[in-house]
């Protein structure tokens, strides 16, 4: 078995045959299962001076930026319900949609050239129906982006928090429970 630095990954001569990366060194069976273990856990890779890997925990500031990354991650898949119908040049022209259409509303005289051309092009739908539906939809937006907004930024906030305890060299360092304590949920 042999783990290469360069990528990250396993090989072996009956998978691989001659296809191994020149930097793979060879590794026990028991070292191949220590590092899909520490892999799994999220811990991190090193190597010792003679390039064997192992396992160690990952940095503090790896820690805060896996973190950030996390909350990132599950902030996408909070708003997936109201983003995942649209491209991001729909998106992109919802602040526009939505004034046309409330001004619209109240005067049906009110110009409103971006639906104008929306409606020009889409044959199976007239202006009034169009100019309900992109104020429905702006309400359904706000309802689930409004929340999920407000907790990532609470837990950004945490973070924040927390990188600049980690930075002043006055204060106590962080543990990885003390970033572990963000439980980044959007429920």
């Amino acid at each position: 078995m042999f783990y290469s630095k360069s990528t990250g990954g396993f090989y072996n001569h009956l998978i691989h045959g001659d296809n191994i990366p020149d930097d793979a060194v060879e590794i026990s069976h028991l070292q191949h299962s220590l590092l899909l273990k520490g892999q799994s856990e999220g811990k991190i890779i090193s190597f010792d001076s003679d390039g064997i890997p192992f396992v160690s925990e990952p940095t503090i500031d790896k820690l805060l930026e896996k973190k950030q990354a996390e909350i990132l991650q599950k902030f996408k898949i909070a708003m997936s319900s109201v983003t995942s119908l649209y491209t991001a040049e729909e998106i992109a022209s919802f602040p526009t949609q939505e004034p046309e259409a409330l001004a619209w509303q109240a005067d049906n005289t009110a110009p409103t050239p971006l639906i104008d051309f929306i409606v020009a092009e889409r044959a199976s739908v007239d202006k009034p129906t169009l100019v309900q539906r992109i104020i429905d939809n702006a309400a359904t937006y706000k309802t689930v982006a409004g929340p999920a907004i407000g907790k990532k930024q609470d837990f950004e906030d945490q973070l924040y928090v927390l990188k600049a305890q980690h930075e002043d060299p006055e204060q106590p360092d962080l543990t990885k429970a003390d970033i572990d304590a963000i439980v980044v949920d959007y429920s």
